[in-house]
């Protein structure tokens, strides 16, 4: 079997879109999503996700062995800049319970469970307020 990165990407971002609208957002017009052009509405907040994948280690002995697969799925809440911080962090906040740690989502053959997930500070950046929401996953997969 190969690496399921395509699939746990999938996964992840399924759980997002999912979750957007219950935060007021529309995952086709408030969602920067990777290598996708996107225009953001002047008005309205925004997410920008990432999924960092890290290490990939053996957790088995054998070809018939596991990979344990680990990274970060990191979604920038990117809200208006001028307007306090308290809507973008209440998105921030939404998101990090939406990936609760202990979830699993299937991903192909694989399962991902989310180990925790937190809330960064508040910073300026591209004329926006821009709060990280850091989701830690790990994958075991079939080699």
């Amino acid at each position: 079997m190969r690496t399921p990165t395509p699939e746990i990407r999938r996964a992840l971002d399924g759980r997002l879109m999912a979750a957007l609208p219950g935060l007021g957002l529309d995952p086709a017009q408030d969602a920067a999503w990777p290598n996708a052009a996107f225009t953001p509405h002047a008005e309205r907040p925004y997410v920008r996700p990432n999924c960092l994948f890290g290490n990939t280690s053996p957790a088995g002995l054998g070809p018939q062995g596991f990979e344990l697969l680990s990274g970060v799925y990191q979604v920038d809440v990117l809200g208006l800049s001028g307007r306090g911080v308290a809507q973008a962090e209440e998105l921030a906040r939404g998101l990090a319970d939406a990936f609760r740690g202990g979830a699993r989502l299937v991903c192909g053959e694989a399962e991902l469970r989310i180990s925790a997930s937190s809330v960064g500070p508040a910073m300026h950046t591209e004329g926006r307020l821009r709060i990280p929401v850091s989701v830690r996953w790990t994958c075991h997969a079939a080699r």
